[in-house]
């Protein structure tokens, strides 16, 4: 495996640990109902206790929980055997990641007229996942 490679891959482990310490701290703290501050803007606690913060009656940081563990799990089987299916899952779930915090952006922006710090740095954090796996898939060299 190329160093190119593994920089991504290691990068991918590390973006979905830092997503899921975010998902885990806010569901952390919206189950004690302790008020949520945030560290950039205002709002937060009115994002995360607003009607939208539930889908299907589950608490949407359950959702980013299971996202980034999936996002770890598959990158980690990806470092230790690069199987096309692998890469082909990865680019499917980060899609629909993207997608789905651009819907939840979009719920902040327009609907609830407030911002979450937490729900930007997740967008954040699978924005630069979709660009790494892209990279990934397509063999884009890496240079920083």
């Amino acid at each position: 495996m190329t160093k190119r490679k593994n920089l991504i891959l290691v990068s991918l482990l590390l973006l979905s640990l830092i997503g899921f310490v975010d998902s885990l701290f806010i569901h952390v703290k919206s189950v004690e109902n302790y008020p949520i501050s945030c560290f950039v803007i205002e709002g937060c606690d009115l994002v995360l206790y607003s009607s939208y913060a539930t889908l299907f009656g589950v608490h949407l940081p359950w959702f980013g929980m299971a996202f980034y563990f999936l996002l770890f799990l598959i990158t980690a089987l990806y470092l230790g055997r690069s199987k096309k299916y692998l890469i082909n899952l990865l680019i499917i779930l980060v899609s629909v990641g993207v997608l789905f915090s651009l819907y939840l952006i979009y719920l902040q922006a327009f609907v609830i007229n407030n911002f979450c710090s937490y729900c930007l740095l997740s967008l954040l954090d699978v924005l630069i996942s979709l660009l790494l796996v892209v990279m990934l898939k397509n063999r884009i060299p890496v240079t920083f």
